[in-house]
């Protein structure tokens, strides 16, 4: 089975060079769906665009290449680094109290 995207149509979309997707996939940050055995030509799924997306935005704001494997591993916001981001819902403040509504008589 071949992946929907030519690493060059994936680059297109991602905004990820040839080059750097190359390199992502030698550290083991971003594997191709498939690589082709006799011309080592990598293919990416569509499903991979997002995760290319969220490893572009940690690289734009400076994150090395390790800590943003490293984030994108854990599945346990307590395991992340610290510093690291968190998924939508999370948040690293207690939950507010839930708040009485004063009856004023009226």
């Amino acid at each position: 089975m071949r992946a929907a995207l030519s690493i060059g149509d994936f680059s297109q979309i991602t905004h990820l060079s040839v080059k750097t997707l190359r390199r992502y996939h030698e550290a083991g940050l971003l594997e191709p769906a498939e690589v082709d055995p006799y011309t080592g030509y990598r293919y990416y799924a569509t499903t991979q665009v997002p995760t290319a997306q969220v490893i572009r935005r940690f690289r734009d704001l400076g994150m090395p290449v390790r800590e943003v494997g490293e984030v994108l591993s854990t599945t346990d916001p307590a395991t992340a680094p610290p510093g690291a981001p968190r998924s939508a819902g999370q948040s690293s403040t207690p939950p507010l109290p839930d708040l009485q509504v004063a009856d004023d008589g009226s």
